[in-house]
């Protein structure tokens, strides 16, 4: 939820971070405004207004699943994601992609194993609130390989 004291006077609008730096960018700046904003915040994938409304990103944390065994099953895995995303159309803000091995880093020891559940992809993804984005990873396709999505509010700094 949103505090409302990061809405302007109206409470109509979501005032973003950026928003006080603009005059001194347009007077420092050799660049446009519109040019510099859009590197400290790159487009849709901010996703600070949708509709007048305020919608988070949210990242899936992929947990276990099984790697395809053959090339069939490999093709498979992959149109069943490409399908996902496709019915989750423009809420994918970063498909992501897999990753290899984690390591655990805790004070005084590093564990090369990925630790107990270790992370296999992420994908992030916009949503109105934390309820609509667990339906969206209901239909992750690693579920049915006994794989784990986690969801959690990506906190905008």
């Amino acid at each position: 939820m949103i505090s409302l004291d990061a809405l302007d006077e109206d409470r109509t609008r979501l005032v973003l971070p950026h928003e006080w730096l603009e005059p001194a960018l347009s007077a420092a700046c050799r660049v446009p405004v519109a040019q510099a904003l859009q590197s400290i915040h790159p487009g849709p994938r901010a996703n600070y207004l949708k509709e007048g409304n305020f919608m988070p990103n949210f990242i899936f944390a992929f947990h276990g699943g099984k790697m395809p065994e053959t090339e069939e099953e490999g093709a498979a895995a992959m149109a069943a994601w490409e399908e996902w995303y496709k019915d989750m159309g423009d809420a994918v803000a970063d498909p992501g992609n897999p990753v290899g091995m984690s390591m655990t880093v805790s004070s005084g020891s590093v564990d090369d194993n990925g630790g107990s559940n270790p992370l296999s992809g992420y994908t992030i993804v916009t949503a109105d609130s934390p309820e609509a984005a667990c339906e969206m990873a209901k239909g992750c396709p690693m579920l049915k390989d006994g794989g784990t999505v986690e969801v959690a509010p990506i906190i905008e700094m």
